[in-house]
């Protein structure tokens, strides 16, 4: 079930400025003085952010003091997805819960004004209302102190810069948003968690609501349990793209049949859980692929998955339907037969493990992924074209010729990637011949594994 508001962790303290940040009223200030931040605000904001709590502001000023925040180095980079207007706190309030995808139940409000305060209150009374003094008295209770604090969470202002970074970019981005994100360079990377993602695991699980298959707590020792135990696979999902590092975004408790021949016990998917800053770029659906590939693999015949319906699920339970879960005759079940193929992850998006021993995931394979995965960037394909395209392909008059400027950019991000500066190394080039021309080179110039020869990447060009 989602959080009770009363309860409910803390994720983000918007600060009212005159009065509650600093003492002075900054609209009248001379040209070029700076208002002088409280010192107890100051260190408030420090404790907030060491304990992944974000900070915000939302005052009733004009919009260009926020220049003052950024021309003060104690306060420059303390805040995200500020408000500053003349509009109603309340809405301030609810646009910023909106940019940081997070329910206004997690967000504490804090202003010295009694008026604004009573305003917030009853227009948004699942927030948590403070005045100054009452925030600083309530810093070490529970709502504002987690029992453990992971890497991600200290990470968190710096992720949520990167999404604003994110939504600017698309803003001028001239084209469709399927292009935009095929440029975002997204990777999903899912493997089994270790026990040290536990911390991470347990907190995700306590605070993701939305996509959530059934809101159940899983404290860090039975989550623990669960990745020491064979019959169980505790996958976790982390996300990069261009901009940065999401970090571990997802996670889903899957308790393997103990026999997969047809008629005997079905696998079964305990928890399925993505962090809400991942949505909108096909996270879900990846993740469920490579879920559906392993129980598929394992011989199943179905995989069976546990549901709590919310409202706050309401977006996760309408996707599971797409990808073709069914009601069982148990409620709080669905189920999806494993003979038709997983749902296939957006076009935008890889999937890959993390990286093994050379014994492990040749090496070649990893080349040849990744050469395709570039020039469909370079090329402004899908990755599926790309994919379906032989070996033998000629580059440069083939069915998709690569022209000096797809060329070029190609080239880069080889080097980028892969580490291997082909336009240095090859003057004139050969090696664009055909798909499997440029493998071999790129494979052949990459350091092998120790004790391992470089392997033959595919036929020749």
């Amino acid at each position: 079930m989602p959080a009770d508001p009363v309860t409910a962790p803390v994720k983000c303290v918007v600060w009212d400025l005159d009065g509650t940040l600093w003492p002075e009223v900054a609209v009248e200030l001379p040209a070029g003085q700076q208002p002088r931040p409280f010192p107890a605000a100051l260190a408030a904001i420090e404790r907030l952010e060491a304990r992944g709590i974000v900070n915000s502001v939302a005052s009733r000023t004009d919009p260009s003091v926020g220049g003052l925040l950024d021309r003060d180095p104690a306060l420059r980079d303390r805040f995200v997805a500020g408000q500053l207007g003349w509009g109603h706190k309340s809405e301030a309030l609810r646009r910023i819960a909106a940019e940081l995808g997070i329910a206004p139940a997690a967000i504490a409000f804090v202003d010295d004004d009694p008026f604004e305060r009573a305003e917030v209150a009853a227009l948004l009374p699942e927030v948590l209302v403070l005045a100054p003094d009452q925030l600083y008295a309530q810093l070490d209770t529970p709502r504002f102190n987690p029992p453990v604090v992971t890497e991600d969470g200290r990470r968190r202002v710096t992720r949520y810069r990167q999404e604003q970074q994110r939504r600017a970019a698309e803003a001028g981005f001239a084209g469709d948003r399927a292009a935009f994100l095929r440029g975002c360079r997204i990777r999903l990377t899912v493997a089994p968690a270790t026990v040290a993602d536990l911390d991470r695991l347990a907190e995700l699980v306590a605070r993701t609501h939305r996509f959530n298959s059934t809101g159940a707590g899983w404290p860090r020792h039975r989550l623990a349990e669960l990745v020491a135990d064979p019959g169980w696979l505790v996958a976790a999902a982390r996300l990069t793209d261009r901009f940065g590092d999401y970090g571990l975004i997802g996670a889903a408790l899957l308790e393997r049949a103990a026999d997969p021949r047809p008629g005997a016990a079905d696998p079964r998917l305990h928890l399925f859980t993505v962090s809400c800053r991942a949505i909108g770029r096909g996270v879900p659906t990846a993740f469920l692929h490579w879920i559906l590939a392993q129980a598929r693999a394992s011989g199943a015949a179905r995989l069976l998955m546990d549901v709590r319906p919310q409202q706050a699920n309401l977006e996760l339970r309408v996707l599971l339907r797409q990808v073709g879960f069914e009601a069982t005759a148990d409620p709080g079940v669905l189920a999806r037969r494993l003979a038709a193929d997983p749902p296939a992850p957006p076009p935008w998006l890889t999937i890959t493990a993390p990286k093994q021993s050379a014994a492990a995931e040749p090496e070649a394979e990893s080349v040849d992924a990744v050469v395709r995965e570039l020039l469909a960037e370079a090329l402004g394909v899908e990755r599926s074209v790309v994919d379906r395209l032989p070996a033998t392909t000629d580059l440069l008059h083939g069915p998709l010729p690569l022209g000096s400027l797809a060329g070029a950019r190609l080239l880069a991000a080889i080097r980028d990637r892969l580490g291997v500066d082909v336009a240095a190394e090859d003057l004139a080039l050969d090696c664009l011949r055909t798909i499997g021309s440029l493998c071999r080179f790129v494979s052949g110039r990459r350091a092998p594994a120790p004790g391992r020869r470089s392997p033959d990447p595919g036929p020749p060009g």
